[in-house]
Protein backbone atom coordinates (compact mmCIF):
# COMPACT_ATOMS: atom_id res chain seq x y z
CA UNK A 1 0.00 0.00 0.00
CA UNK A 2 1.07 3.38 -1.11
CA UNK A 3 1.91 6.38 1.69
CA UNK A 4 0.46 9.13 0.52
CA UNK A 5 0.86 11.25 3.77
CA UNK A 6 -2.70 11.81 4.83
CA UNK A 7 -4.45 11.39 8.10
CA UNK A 8 -6.69 8.66 10.12
CA UNK A 9 -8.65 9.84 12.74
CA UNK A 10 -10.56 7.60 14.98
CA UNK A 11 -13.43 8.75 17.63
CA UNK A 12 -15.46 7.04 19.62
CA UNK A 13 -18.46 7.91 21.56
CA UNK A 14 -21.65 7.14 23.62
CA UNK A 15 -24.84 7.76 22.15
CA UNK A 16 -28.36 7.12 23.23
CA UNK A 17 -26.70 3.20 24.28
CA UNK A 18 -24.76 2.98 21.64
CA UNK A 19 -20.90 2.77 21.41
CA UNK A 20 -19.93 4.36 17.84
CA UNK A 21 -16.39 4.41 16.45
CA UNK A 22 -15.65 6.40 13.95
CA UNK A 23 -12.52 5.85 11.34
CA UNK A 24 -12.07 8.86 8.95
CA UNK A 25 -9.26 9.38 6.52
CA UNK A 26 -7.92 12.11 4.31
CA UNK A 27 -7.65 9.87 0.97
CA UNK A 28 -9.52 10.31 -2.16
CA UNK A 29 -12.79 8.52 -0.39
CA UNK A 30 -14.57 5.40 -2.39
CA UNK A 31 -16.68 5.98 -5.94
CA UNK A 32 -20.19 6.03 -5.47
CA UNK A 33 -20.23 3.44 -7.92
CA UNK A 34 -18.60 0.98 -5.76
CA UNK A 35 -19.50 2.08 -2.80
CA UNK A 36 -22.59 -0.50 -2.80
CA UNK A 37 -20.34 -3.45 -3.86
CA UNK A 38 -17.70 -3.38 -0.94
CA UNK A 39 -19.67 -5.27 1.59
CA UNK A 40 -20.22 -8.18 -1.25
CA UNK A 41 -17.64 -11.35 -0.35
CA UNK A 42 -14.97 -11.18 -2.90
CA UNK A 43 -15.24 -7.76 -4.01
CA UNK A 44 -12.14 -5.88 -4.27
CA UNK A 45 -9.97 -2.81 -6.23
CA UNK A 46 -6.57 -4.18 -4.76
CA UNK A 47 -4.39 -6.03 -6.39
CA UNK A 48 -4.14 -8.71 -3.86
CA UNK A 49 -7.30 -8.09 -1.84
CA UNK A 50 -9.26 -11.12 -1.39
CA UNK A 51 -12.64 -9.20 -0.74
CA UNK A 52 -13.34 -10.19 2.63
CA UNK A 53 -12.23 -7.97 5.30
CA UNK A 54 -15.29 -5.75 5.03
CA UNK A 55 -17.77 -8.69 4.57
CA UNK A 56 -16.92 -10.27 7.39
CA UNK A 57 -16.66 -6.98 9.36
CA UNK A 58 -20.08 -6.39 8.37
CA UNK A 59 -20.96 -9.70 9.30
CA UNK A 60 -20.25 -9.55 12.76
CA UNK A 61 -21.37 -6.67 13.59
CA UNK A 62 -24.90 -7.65 12.67
CA UNK A 63 -24.27 -10.88 15.47
CA UNK A 64 -23.57 -7.72 17.74
CA UNK A 65 -26.52 -6.56 17.06
CA UNK A 66 -24.57 -3.24 15.07
CA UNK A 67 -24.10 -1.93 12.30
CA UNK A 68 -21.04 -0.48 9.99
CA UNK A 69 -21.95 1.95 7.11
CA UNK A 70 -19.34 3.93 4.84
CA UNK A 71 -19.92 7.56 4.32
CA UNK A 72 -17.91 9.67 1.63
CA UNK A 73 -16.99 12.98 2.41
CA UNK A 74 -16.82 15.41 -0.46
CA UNK A 75 -13.31 15.99 -1.37
CA UNK A 76 -12.42 14.65 1.90
CA UNK A 77 -11.69 11.22 2.07
CA UNK A 78 -14.11 8.02 3.99
CA UNK A 79 -15.87 7.59 7.13
CA UNK A 80 -16.12 4.19 8.58
CA UNK A 81 -18.84 4.00 11.51
CA UNK A 82 -19.10 1.02 13.54
CA UNK A 83 -22.69 1.30 16.08
CA UNK A 84 -22.61 -1.23 18.84
CA UNK A 85 -25.02 -1.62 21.79
CA UNK A 86 -23.49 -0.79 24.74
CA UNK A 87 -25.83 -3.90 26.03
CA UNK A 88 -26.27 -6.85 24.78
CA UNK A 89 -30.12 -8.23 24.12
CA UNK A 90 -30.60 -11.58 25.77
Amino acid sequence: MKDEGGNLTIKIYENNNFIHIEISDTGIGIDNKIKTKIYDPFFTTKENGTGLGLWIANKQMKKLNGYLYCEKRINDGTNFIIVLPIKQEK
